[in-house]
């Protein structure tokens, strides 16, 4: 599977002085299995990924301040990025989450 970062991606790892080595990790780590869906934590950089496939990201668009969606070639939403995380829920909201399906 191959991944791309959009011009957008790689302006908003800068910007946000992010290591664009952070991306890399999950795609290329050994341990990585094809999933669902995804949702990750990244307290370093305050971040949350939700990752709704595994289709690779061809655009990324900041839709408000800190919410970053990621578009398919499809031009379908594949992840959702929340930055600042701990200036929207405070962190001991974030050792529990609770998952509901219907």
């Amino acid at each position: 599977m191959e991944f791309v970062l959009s011009t957008h991606a790689r302006h908003m790892l800068q910007e946000r002085q992010i290591p664009e080595a952070w991306v890399w990790r999950t795609p290329t780590s050994p341990e990585r299995r094809e999933v669902g869906v995804r949702l990750r934590i990244d307290k370093e950089n305050d971040a949350l990924y939700l990752r709704l496939d595994e289709t690779a990201v061809v655009e990324s668009e900041e839709v408000q301040p800190g919410i970053i969606l990621d578009y398919n070639a499809d031009n379908q939403v594949v992840g959702i990025e929340i930055l600042n995380l701990t200036a929207r829920v405070p962190p001991e909201r974030l050792r529990v989450f609770q998952l509901e399906t219907t």
